[in-house]
């Protein structure tokens, strides 16, 4: 009798746990309908304790995971990653499943270490895989790992929200008496997340929690996700061992600091006779420091190869010039470095620059430790004029910093105790603009023209880009085809012919001859053509249902100029009304005139914003229909 009873209450406990694994199953999907697996539970405990005058860092993290659908199987391949700050000291991962009404854990036993290599970018992080057998729908797999934070200024994120709901988040810190911390919140507004502190003899302990954060949807050329997602970051102020306060995120003058003594041994360097010689060469015809500068640089982005080595205290230390000019390749701190040489050489002082790229959010007062900024450039000051010169964007010259670091913070480095802050510009469309001069005329159903396109900037940047991977005149010409399509996908240059091919200052010009088959529709004596052949705003569109901001690289103007060689045998029956349209995300006109039997087309576009916030994006794509509206306007020709 008491082995039975045994086994009726063992029975009713795994019918309960099915039938509770079930409801939440149930539940799960009711509330997230569109979900393929939800973050059931996520908890991070970081330990802070002073060891031997120094801060100890532990953070434990545990992520469990319920998958909803069929699909759970490509969630199979898992992997966390490590480095020499964030030293992994454990990992466990299971799965369960249920199995004829019973749970089934399966403990991962097999776990693979690669490193993270690509093919211009070497760092010492390294990746665990790992693989959830047998993943399918009701499946549950819960993960823990576990690292030792090597340097108390590297604590990371934590993301109450994600690309996937999360019903329950903890953030926990356990911090020893005599650590001072401030915390950084950014995107919480709206969310139910309750903070606890509790003070104890020798510790405080400080909890977040938060429950049923649903799941922020990824969309294409959005905003880094930082922009979004709910999270909070533990910034490690101070601390006191034995009555001494030693500071490390207290401000930003604790930040320059510890950047300065990085870079301290390789500015007193002394540059090697080869170095000094190559310098000299460079310079020689230059008559003005500016010229001096943009000599260099350009000689910089030419022959040194990016490759980006981070490895340690690596990522933040420039190498040394003599080394980086020796081995013609470096990172990004290893051109400044370069770049700062070589300005001495030249009797020119250069400034180390940190600076966080558009994927970093912060500022440095809101956030002053290094999750604020993941670039170096070197800055030049001539008079009133700031110069950012970032080497490893090949083609920017002097005048034009690279466009992932426009509108962001510059922590300028002036001396030992000196710093300055300036933010990049961001350039105008005008200064990133291709004009498009071309003449055609009627063939039977056809358009048959040539044209002239000048492009400048940020555009003239990515052609050239493009054209470095060219290595054919077949390919360049299928280049062409596709960056200057007009018409239809019939489209197609017949020859071509370039000026200023990979220069850094003068703009690039194109002059090619084209087809448009099937461009000129007829009915009875009727001729029906239009005009507006560059109809590229698609790359401006965006989708209505759009939940996101929407970004773009850079500021870029467009601008497209046609003459119509009106037919003898025809004359104009119907000419479309000019349009304009003038608004605080861009500017756009279409003008027609006419004029010695030919007929003067001109369609204009200038994007004003390079962010689109969310809540602007109804407006936006209403302001951009009406341009596609007025796209689809066409000229009637009818017979003489």
């Amino acid at each position: 009798m008491k082995k039975n009873l045994l086994t009726i209450l063992f029975l009713g406990l795994v019918f309960g746990l099915n039938a509770q694994q079930l409801e939440q199953l149930n539940r799960l999907q009711e509330t997230y309908p569109n979900a393929n697996r939800i973050r059931v539970n996520q908890e991070e405990v970081i330990t802070l304790e002073i060891v031997d005058g120094e801060i100890k860092v532990d953070q434990t993290t545990i992520e469990e995971e319920l998958y909803l659908s069929k699909s759970a199987t490509y969630n199979s391949k898992q992997s966390i990653n490590y480095s020499s700050f964030f030293h992994l000291k454990q990992i466990e991962a299971k799965n369960t499943n249920w199995i004829n009404g019973k749970p089934q854990s399966v403990k991962v036993e097999d776990f693979k270490v690669k490193d993270d290599l690509e093919s211009s970018f070497y760092d010492d992080n390294k990746t665990v895989n790992f693989i959830y057998p047998n993943l399918e729908k009701g499946s549950k797999t819960y993960l823990k790992y576990s690292y030792d934070i090597k340097n108390p200024r590297f604590l990371s994120s934590f993301y109450f929200g994600s690309y996937l709901p999360i019903t329950n988040s903890k953030l926990k810190l356990i911090v020893d008496n005599g650590i001072e911390l401030s915390f950084k919140s950014f995107n919480l507004e709206g969310l139910d997340i309750k903070f606890e502190k509790e003070k104890k003899r020798k510790q405080t302990i400080y909890t977040w929690t938060s429950s049923s954060v649903p799941d922020y949807k990824f969309e294409e050329n959005s905003p880094n996700g930082r922009t979004i997602l709910p999270h909070v970051i533990p910034v490690i102020t101070s601390f006191t061992v034995d009555g001494k306060t030693t500071k490390l995120a207290d401000s930003v003058d604790d930040l320059y600091k510890w950047y300065f003594s990085l870079t301290e041994e390789v500015r007193s360097e002394k540059p090697s006779p080869e170095l000094v010689s190559t310098v000299k060469e460079i310079t020689k015809n230059c008559t003005s420091d500016y010229e001096k500068v943009s000599a260099i640089y350009e000689w910089v982005q030419r022959n040194i190869k990016y490759i980006a080595f981070e490895y340690a205290l690596g990522g933040f230390v420039p190498r040394f010039a003599n080394d980086v000019f020796a081995k013609k390749y470096g990172d990004c701190k290893d051109n400044s470095s370069l770049l700062y040489a070589m300005l001495k050489i030249a009797g020119l002082k250069g400034y180390f620059t940190w600076i966080g790229t558009r994927d970093l959010p912060y500022s440095y007062s809101d956030l002053p430790t290094p999750l604020s900024d993941n670039h170096m450039i070197l800055t030049w000051k001539n008079g009133a004029n700031t110069y950012f010169l970032d080497a490893t964007g090949r083609y920017a010259n002097l005048m034009q910093p690279t466009s992932f670091i426009q509108g962001k913070e510059a922590l300028i480095g002036i001396d030992s105790n000196e710093f300055l802050i300036e933010t990049v510009p961001l350039l105008p469309a005008t200064s990133n603009a291709i004009v498009d001069k071309s003449s055609v005329t009627l063939n039977g159903n056809n358009l048959e023209g040539s044209s002239n396109a000048i492009v400048t900037g940020f555009q003239k940047v990515n052609c050239f880009y493009g054209l470095e991977n060219m290595t054919t005149e077949e390919k360049t010409l299928s280049y062409f085809n596709s960056l200057l399509e007009k018409g239809n996908n019939s489209f197609l240059i017949s020859k071509f012919q370039v000026t200023n091919e990979f220069d850094y200052y003068e703009p690039f010009e194109i002059a090619y001859d084209f087809e448009i088959k099937n461009a000129v529709n007829h009915y009875g004596n009727e001729t029906y053509v239009n005009l507006n052949l560059n109809q590229d705003l698609y790359k401006f569109a965006t989708k209505r249902n759009r939940k996101n901001a929407l970004e773009f690289d850079y500021l870029e103007k467009k601008q497209f100029q046609t003459e119509f060689i009106i037919p003898e045998e025809y004359k104009i029956d119907y000419l479309p009304s000019n349009f304009a349209l003038d608004n605080e995300f861009f500017n756009s006109s279409i003008a027609y005139e006419v004029e010695n039997g030919k007929i003067k087309y001109t369609h204009q576009f200038e994007l004003k914003k390079i962010i689109i916030p969310a809540e602007s994006l109804k407006e936006y794509n209403d302001n951009l229909n009406k341009v596609n509206k007025a796209f689809q306007e066409v000229i009637v020709l009818v017979e003489d």
